[in-house]
């Protein structure tokens, strides 16, 4: 993982993880990432199966413990608040439940906390959906969206800093 992601920040600052959704990559955070960097050490992969990263989806199981390692690895403390959207709010939950060591908070959004009433059903749905996530069309959508999102897409308060 540590070929597909973006490091910004003093390294000896605290550190935050920011984990996209599914069908995106890291610079769904290209916005919001300089702001944190000013403060802390800002790191985002790009999750396996995605964006500028090799791998292949396999599991969130093996991408929780790339992300252990990644902050393991690469922050000055072993330990980083973790913030994530959809799929990376599966990752960064997990984290925290299976990693706690190296989760000082997190943060998610876009996730199921209760059990899903058909596993089974899910699991598949998964298998199904899954290549078609990394496929040419959602290649080319994920590709289109980052080419039209621009300062008039983001909320005023992202756009300038916070004691301005």
């Amino acid at each position: 993982m540590n070929s597909s992601v973006d490091e910004s920040g003093r390294t000896d600052a605290d550190a935050v993880v920011l984990l996209h959704g599914l069908g995106t990559s890291g610079w769904m955070w290209h916005r919001i990432a300089p702001m944190l960097a000013e403060d802390s050490h800002v790191l985002v992969p790009d999750l396996p199966g995605h964006g500028r990263n090799g791998q292949t989806w396999s599991s969130l199981a093996d991408t929780v413990a790339a992300v252990a390692e990644l902050i393991r690895t690469r922050t000055a403390t072993g330990q980083a608040h973790v913030v994530g959207l959809s799929l990376g709010g599966y990752v960064a939950a997990l984290l925290a439940a299976n990693e706690p060591a190296v989760v000082r908070s997190a943060v998610v959004s876009g996730v199921n906390v209760l059990p899903f009433p058909r596993p089974a059903m899910m699991r598949l749905a998964g298998r199904i959906i899954g290549p078609f996530s990394t496929s040419g069309p959602m290649v080319r959508a994920n590709a289109t969206i980052r080419a039209h999102v621009t300062d008039a897409d983001l909320p005023p308060s992202l756009l300038r800093p916070a004691d301005a």
